[in-house]
Parts: structure tokens; sequence; C-alpha cells
């Protein structure tokens, strides 16, 4: 309803909780995933029947990941690698990289095998089309996750918004995430697996 109304506001941030499972995970995980994929695939249905296609992209993503050792309440703990998702008609469908290995371990966790900052960045620089390079407090090679004529698209269908306004309402969401770029855990969540079209994920440092 936001985005059809014609506000300028460019990026929506909302949240899904739950995925804290560290005890009886199979249920909840069954339950939250089955909401997450339900709702993505209406928004991104809703958003194509509107019109809206091809100048929104969604990207999803946790504030951790899991472990892969069930633990004794028949949940998981904290991790470290897991996924992220994006979603729109200018995403490339299909996965960056491997799947992940479940035996080679880095101290029980799964190995991520790129940086999360890249994301970032490609959303930052392809989609936004702002510097990410002062948000992130370094360069970031991007991920070949967008299409090429994406800068063309964008700028047709999106009206131009100041640089400072993009910069604070990503400190605003890292904040809330209490998400230290540089740290070296993840902040994804391994729970997101929903499968709208045109999905492209990565799993990520």
């Amino acid at each position: 309803l936001a985005i059809d109304s014609g506000l300028k506001t460019r990026i929506y941030y909302v949240t899904l909780d739950g995925f804290d499972t560290h005890s009886r995970q199979a249920p909840a995980h069954a339950a939250l995933l089955r909401e997450l994929s339900g709702a993505l695939e209406s928004f991104v249905s809703d958003l194509d029947e509107h019109g809206h296609g091809d100048r929104v992209l969604t990207m999803a993503f946790s504030e951790f990941g899991r472990r892969i050792q069930e633990n004794a309440s028949e949940g998981t703990d904290h991790g470290a690698a897991a996924p992220i998702f994006l979603a729109g008609n200018r995403v490339k469908p299909g996965l960056i990289g491997n799947h992940p290995s479940l035996t080679d371990l880095h101290d029980g966790d799964v190995k991520f095998h790129t940086d999360f900052r890249q994301v970032y960045a490609t959303v930052l620089d392809q989609w936004l089309g702002v510097d990410s390079t002062p948000i992130l407090g370094d360069k970031f090679a991007p991920v070949d996750a967008l299409q090429a004529d994406l800068e063309t698209a964008v700028a047709r269908a999106t009206p131009a918004w100041p640089r400072g306004l993009v910069r604070e309402s990503f400190e605003a969401a890292r904040h809330h995430r209490r998400l230290n770029p540089r740290s070296t855990s993840t902040g994804r969540d391994d729970g997101e697996r929903g499968s709208p079209k045109n999905w492209q994920t990565s799993k990520t440092h």
C-alpha cells in the first residue's frame, strides 16, 4: 500500500521474529518458513500486479545464523554463515557460490564464502545509486546478483534521493540489528528458504 501510494520513501524495513530457535526448533522453524515464504510470494506478486516489479528489490536476511549441531533442547544455538535472499524482476535467479559443506566446519559453524558487505555494496551501488564506501567503511566487490541493464531501468523508475538519507536509513537499520559491519559473524539466519520467483541466494559472512 505504501509503495503503491506514491510516497518518496526508498527503503522499507520490516521484521519477522521467532527464528532464535534454541528449543524445539523443527515445528517452529517449519511454521516460520511457511509464513515467510507465503508473505514474500504474495508481496512479490502484488508488486507485479501494480506495476512495481521492476522498481522494487526485496532483501531478506537475519541477525544471526544457526549452528549445525542440535543442542540438548531439540534446537540449535547461534551460528555464523547463513543465506541472504534477494527477490525482484531485476534479480538474476540462482545461487551465488556452492552449497556449504556440513562436515567441513569452522569451530562447529558453516564456513562463509561471501562477505555480507559485498551484498550490501551491490544494493547500495547498483540499486540505490549511492557510493557504498563511506557507509560500509571500505570498498567491497559486488556480487553478480542484478541484471546488467539495471542502472538505466532504475533511473527511469526511481526518483532521486539525497545520499545522506540513504546513509541514515542504513545506519539506523544497522543500529537496530546491533550489527558491526566489520564483524566476523554473519548477522544472518539460516532459516529463510522461501522461494518466490527470481530469488538470488548468497550464503554470506
